[in-house]
């Protein structure tokens, strides 16, 4: 659903979910691909 990398980084940083929506698939994210790694680099 979601784009991986920066760009989904940046959607996720829209408006266009609410805060609850965000928590939820930052931690579903985590638990891919080393996403903590891109958002410290990021």
């Amino acid at each position: 659903l979601l784009a991986s990398g920066r760009l989904g980084i940046d959607y996720l940083l829209t408006e266009e979910l609410p805060l609850y929506e965000l928590k939820k698939a930052i931690e579903m994210m985590k638990k891919k691909k080393g996403l903590k790694k891109q958002i410290v680099l990021w």
